[in-house]
């Protein structure tokens, strides 16, 4: 199957789900994914072009911020932003203002496909499901976001796609028809 144009895009078109890896910009160009609070400055992260490593430190080292940072590089066409989030403080829950600090980045931006990430150190996988259910719902409802990219390392693939299946089954109990692309 293939992906709608933009042209063919009508409001009662179904929710697109494609399951990518992470950072791949031939799929998306705005990144959003959880970091945890440690030592690396956020500066140092726009030196990197490479929405993976960006990742990795985030979960791995852990960012110097209290708050949400938009990471931007405008130095390429299309420009790529990366949006990152303080990951919740239990990783077993979904925090509402965490979800909330998603919907608004796309609200704001507003990308045209929108890549979520959600490391496995940084959040429990039921945790990661639901808060994946609760950002795509919001955003479909307040930002007009129907496109999705989902993205996985090497080694997550078939628990992304078992996510997303459920998500599918969720959302479609909500009258939300939805597409998974892999």
């Amino acid at each position: 199957m293939r992906l709608p144009t933009d042209t063919e895009q009508t409001t009662n078109d179904p929710a697109i789900l494609q399951i990518t890896t992470v950072g791949d910009d031939s799929a998306c160009y705005f990144w959003s994914g959880l970091f945890r609070r440690g030592t690396a400055p956020a500066r140092e992260l726009l030196a990197l072009a490479d929405h993976d490593k960006i990742f990795t430190i985030a979960a791995q080292q852990g960012l110097h911020e209290d708050e949400a940072v938009m990471l931007s590089n405008t130095d390429c066409s299309p420009s790529h932003y990366t949006h990152l989030v303080p990951a919740p403080t239990d990783p077993q829950q979904v925090e509402r203002a965490t979800v909330q600090t998603f919907v608004s980045a796309l609200q704001l931006w507003r990308p045209q496909r929108a890549g979520l990430y959600f490391a496995p150190r940084l959040l429990a996988p039921q945790a990661a499901a639901e808060m994946l259910l609760q950002i795509i719902r919001e955003a479909m409802l307040t930002a007009a976001r129907r496109e999705f990219c989902l993205a996985t390392g090497t080694t997550e693939a078939n628990d992304l796609l078992n996510t997303t299946v459920w998500l599918k089954e969720n959302l479609e109990r909500e009258a939300i028809n939805v597409c998974i692309y892999h």
